[in-house]
């Protein structure tokens, strides 16, 4: 991350991050990756319709399966992730020396991403 800002899209961003290194070997289902293809409507595709009583009944029950399997398992997978996350975070306020060392890591980067332009 370049800049540190404190607001929503950066923590889910973060989030998201966590997430993608919790779930480094996941894979969708062929009938749900086929599914979100349709029209191009991906994930909110999906969303839109499982809102929606008369749509949600047009979605193949092997797809809705997978989608709450999904849903359910990387939820748990997230939750520990974040816990996780946390305790570390919150180990690192009484911490100096860490602090110091991501705050030279920082400078350091910074410095390199300068030095480039």
């Amino acid at each position: 991350m370049r800049r540190i800002c404190i607001d929503n899209k950066i923590l889910e961003v973060d989030a998201y991050s966590l997430l993608c290194n919790v779930k480094k070997d996941f894979t969708l289902p062929e009938s749900l990756r086929e599914f979100l293809s349709r029209d191009d409507q991906g994930i909110e595709g999906l969303l839109f319709m499982i809102k929606d009583p008369k749509l949600c009944r047009r979605i193949p029950s092997d797809v809705r399966a997978a989608y709450e399997i999904i849903l359910a398992n990387t939820s748990e997978d997230l939750d520990k992730a974040l816990e996780s996350a946390i305790k570390s975070f919150q180990s690192l306020l009484d911490n100096d020396a860490a602090k110091k060392e991501i705050i030279h890591k920082f400078i350091q980067a910074e410095y390199e991403q300068q030095s480039k332009e």
